[in-house]
């Protein structure tokens, strides 16, 4: 059953990647253009990329709560700043692929007008699946997305509890100052990734 289940999920993940998901968030993360992002680094001195996926305004973190953070914009700012601190990492900022089809705040209104200079805000035409193969790692509240980057062995970071922050295949947390420290270190090198491949496939 255990087999049967990591399958389902293995081929779940594959067709989410691919566009083929019914679910609108899936639909809009990977309907854009598969634009390169190679310009973020080069073979002979790559730096680490990590994606930050913000979360809509209007969707998980009312439900769920935040215990962390005051609410969206505080995190994000909050991880921008601390993020932006670490030169040895490159910062790729996306925004929520719902922002647009809700209307009204998106990430860019909450933004300052001027980014650390590794910190990259991407626009809602790069291709979902470009980001996820491009980038180490992910930072998410607590996103979809960690279940995708994980099922497909990448190592993810989560803020705060959410519906899944203990299911063993995220790197979670014990504060929020425990959360701002590790963007300055080496966290992605924590996570046991074959473990967490197949419990975020489960």
């Amino acid at each position: 059953q255990k087999q049967k289940i990591l399958k389902t999920g293995k081929e779940y993940i594959k067709d989410r990647v691919s566009g083929q998901s019914s679910d609108i968030s899936g639909r809009f993360a990977f309907q854009g253009k598969n634009k390169s992002l190679e310009l973020f680094g080069n073979s002979k001195n790559k730096k680490t990329t990590i994606a930050i996926y913000s979360n809509t305004f209007y969707d998980y973190p009312h439900t769920l709560g935040m215990t962390r953070f005051i609410d969206v914009k505080d995190w994000i700012l909050s991880t921008i700043k601390t993020a932006g601190n670490n030169k040895n990492v490159i910062w790729l900022l996306k925004p929520h692929p719902c922002d647009q089809w809700h209307g009204g705040i998106t990430l860019k209104d909450i933004l300052p007008k001027k980014l650390p200079s590794n910190v990259i805000l991407l626009n809602y035409d790069y291709s979902g699946k470009d980001i996820l193969e491009k980038s180490d790692a992910l930072v998410t509240h607590h996103g979809t997305a960690a279940i995708e980057f994980a099922a497909l062995g990448k190592p993810v970071l989560v803020t705060d509890v959410g519906w899944f922050h203990d299911c063993e295949f995220v790197k979670f947390p014990n504060s929020k100052d425990d959360y701002l420290d590790l963007l300055t270190k080496k966290w992605h090198t924590l996570i046991d990734l074959k473990k967490a491949k197949l419990r975020a496939r489960l």
